[in-house]
C-alpha cells in the first residue's frame, strides 16, 4: 500500500530534517508533502530526497486547511498526517497498514513514548463530549465527582496502555494517524450531524477547515464513528511524541481552544448548554490534599520515603516480594487537580534504592512554563501523595 506524508509546519523547523530522513527512507512512503504555514523553513530540505515537496501557502492556514492542501496533490492509498515533532520507532507505519489493512481500518493510529527510552508513556486522545465538560465541572464542587472522573481516567489509561492487539477508541490523535484518502475526502455523508450543521463544504477536503487549530481530529474521529467504521489504536506501532514544542500561535492557543470547542459543540450538539444549574463559584471549589510547592526551575524531585516499600526495600527485601503488598507504583503528572489528562511512568528500583524521584531532565525542558500537578499512585491502593507546582 502506498503512502503520502503531510506535515504541517509551524516555526517547527528544527525538527524537520531528522524527520524528513526518517521518512524518505520509508519504503511505503511515496510522497512527502511539507506545508509551511510559518515561512521559516530551509527550502533546500526539498534536496534530501527525490520524494519531497515543500508547499508554500503564503500565510498560516491553520492545521486542517494545511492538510487539505496536501492533500489535494496526494495520489496515494493513505495519508500520514504527522507532526513535526513526531518521531516514528522501527516498524511503526508497517504495523499501521497491516491493521489498516486486515480490519478495514479507516483512521489508524500508533501509542505515543515521551522519550526515546519509552519510560514516560502520553495518554490516549482526550476527545471532547458535553459528558466530559460536565463531569469537569462536576468534579471541581463534588469529591465523589472529583474522585469518580479521577478513577474513570486511570481506567481509560490503563485499558489504552495494557491491550495488547489493535483496539477500537472514539477519538484518535491527529499527531500522528494513518488515513484512508478515499474514505477522507468522500463529503457525501448522510450524517444528522453534518446536515444540521452544514460546516463540511468542500467535497475534497480531509478536515473541516472551520477548524483552524484543535479539535479537528476529534471531528474526523467522529465521522469515522458514526459511519461505523471505528479508529484504531495498533499497540505495536510506536512512536515519540515530544509533545506542544510549537510556539504559541498568535492568537493564543486558549482562544483558538475555545473558538473550535464552541464550533465543535455547535457541530455535535446545535444549541445545547452543558453547564451546572449554579455557577462554579471559587468558594465551591474541591480539592484534595495537596502539597503546594510553588514555583521551581530545576526538574521536580520528590521524597519517596514515605512509602511503605522503599522502606521494606531499605531492609533489603527486593521489589517482586514487595509485589505481594503493593501495585505498580507510577508517577504522573498532568494540569489538572483530577489528572485528566496524564502522563506516567512507573517509579524504578534505582529511585527506590536512593528513597529519591526525579523527573527526567529531558522531560523536564519540553514542559512549557505553567502550573502542573504531579502524583505519586499505587496502582492497588490509589493515590498516595499530590504536589503542585509551576514550572518558572
Amino acid at each position: 500500500m502506498s503512502v503520502s506524508a503531510i506535515v504541517v509546519n509551524y516555526y517547527t523547523s528544527i525538527y524537520l530534517p531528522e524527520l524528513l530522513n526518517d521518512l524518505a527512507a520509508l519504503k511505503d512512503i511515496e510522497q512527502i508533502f511539507i506545508v509551511d504555514n510559518s515561512g521559516d523553513i530551509d527550502y533546500s530540505l526539498d534536496r534530501q530526497s527525490s520524494k519531497i515537496e515543500i508547499i508554500k501557502p503564503g500565510k498560516n492556514l491553520g492545521f486542517g486547511a494545511g492538510v487539505n492542501l496536501a492533500a489535494s496533490k496526494a495520489s496515494s492509498e493513505h495519508l500520514l498526517v504527522i507532526n513535526p515533532d513526531v518521531r516514528l520507532f522501527p516498524n511503526c507505519l508497517e504495523h499501521l497498514l497491516d491493521a489498516a489493512l486486515k480490519y478495514g481500518s479507516v483512521l489508524t493510529g500508533p501509542r505515543f513514548f515521551w522519550d526515546n527510552d519509552k519510560k514516560y508513556r502520553l495518554p490516549p486522545s482526550q476527545g471532547s463530549t458535553s459528558s466530559l465538560d460536565y463531569a469537569v465541572q462536576a468534579a471541581n464542587k463534588n469529591r465523589l465527582e472529583f474522585e469518580h472522573l479521577s478513577f474513570y481516567w486511570q481506567m481509560r489509561h490503563e485499558r489504552f496502555w495494557s491491550s495488547t492487539r489493535p483496539f477500537a477508541e472514539l477519538f484518535i490523535s491527529g499527531a500522528c494517524v494513518l488515513i484512508n484518502r478515499e474514505w477522507a475526502v468522500r463529503r457525501n455523508l448522510s450524517s444528522i450531524f453534518d446536515n444540521r450543521s452544514n460546516l463540511d463544504n468542500r467535497e475534497s477536503s480531509v478536515f473541516d477547515e472551520r477548524f483552524f487549530l484543535y479539535f479537528e481530529d476529534n471531528d474526523i474521529s467522529l465521522r469515522a464513528y458514526f459511519e461505523g467504521k471505528l479508529p484504531l489504536c495498533v499497540p505495536d506501532a510506536e512512536a515519540l511524541h515530544h509533545y506542544d514544542q510549537s510556539p504559541q500561535p498568535e492568537e493564543g492557543k486558549g482562544s483558538l481552544m475555545a473558538k473550535s470547542h464552541a464550533l465543535f459543540a455547535q457541530k455535535y450538539y446545535g444549541d445545547i448548554r452543558y453547564t451546572l444549574d449554579k455557577p462554579v463559584s471559587i468558594t465551591d471549589y474541591y480539592l484534595p490534599e495537596i502539597e503546594d510547592i510553588g514555583q521551581i526551575t530545576a526538574p521536580f524531585s520528590c521524597d519517596l520515603r514515605f512509602l511503605d516499600i522503599a522502606v521494606m526495600q531499605g531492609f533489603g527485601v527486593n521489589k517482586s516480594e514487595c509485589k505481594q503488598y503493593f501495585g505498580n507504583i507510577y508517577f504522573e503528572i498532568g494540569v489538572n487537580p483530577f489528572f485528566v489528562p496524564f502522563a506516567q511512568t512507573e517509579i524504578s528500583e534505582q529511585s527506590y534504592g536512593i528513597g529519591m524521584f526525579k523527573i527526567d531532565d529531558s522531560i523536564w525542558e519540553k514542559l512549557a512554563k505553567g502550573l502542573y500537578y504531579t502524583r505519586i499512585r499505587d496502582s492497588i491502593k490509589g493515590t498516595l501523595k499530590v504536589w503542585k507546582l509551576e514550572k518558572a
